[in-house]
């Protein structure tokens, strides 16, 4: 699901791909950017709080200050494409 792409002293740039259906363990992201390379209907589970569902478009980026602990699952009918790129 997560494959590192770079790496420099400061980032990790990370490929994450889901398919439909699937959702990863639960991990937590330090502040970077994320870009998606494909749309995607993800829905993100936190402790303690109701699922959130969210819909991105491929080219969409947005920047996190930091991502606590979570696990994301792709809710849509085709795989999902990101790159992470997260501060370390």
């Amino acid at each position: 699901m997560y494959k590192v792409i770079g790496e420099t002293a400061q980032y990790r740039i990370i490929l994450a791909t889901w398919k439909p259906g699937q959702i990863d363990n639960p991990h937590s992201h330090k502040a970077g950017v994320v870009v998606y390379l494909a749309d995607c209907n993800l829905r993100n589970h936190r402790p303690g709080s109701d699922p959130a569902d969210n819909s991105f478009k491929a080219g969409q980026t947005r920047s996190t200050s930091g991502i606590p602990s979570h696990r994301t699952e792709n809710i849509g009918n085709a795989d999902c494409q990101l790159i992470h790129v997260d501060m370390k």
